[in-house]
């Protein structure tokens, strides 16, 4: 039984196998939209989603998504992701925000962790 689990592969990172973001979305170099406001998700190592640094829950998550595509002034979303996370957790997340009209409407971007979002 031990030998079984030294065998056990590490689940893929977002570094790793992920990267990319899905089709529509924007990345660092893409900026944030002139005289847009913007509010920041962000997902840890550990599988922890935050928004503006404070951790929250996958369903507020999706309140929150909504609730700014109903701004009278859509903020946009940037996604920063860290190096280590896991990509079904990525998955995950991404799948929260493709179902939230602000990111169909083409309001969210994705970087990695520390990225330098261009204005």
């Amino acid at each position: 039984m031990a030998l079984l689990g030294c065998c056990t592969p590490e689940p893929e990172t977002y570094a790793q196998s992920c990267a990319a973001p899905p089709r529509g979305w924007g990345g660092p170099t893409d900026g944030i939209y002139e005289l847009r406001s913007w509010n920041k998700a962000s997902l840890a190592g550990d599988g922890t989603l935050r928004w503006n640094s404070v951790a929250l829950s996958d369903a507020k998550f999706a309140t929150y998504l909504d609730l700014a595509g109903k701004l009278d002034s859509e903020p946009q979303i940037l996604f920063e992701i860290d190096a280590k996370t896991a990509c079904a957790r990525v998955r995950e997340v991404r799948a929260i925000m493709a179902r939230a009209p602000i990111c169909r409407e083409g309001l969210c971007s994705e970087g990695a962790a520390g990225s330098r979002w261009s204005r």
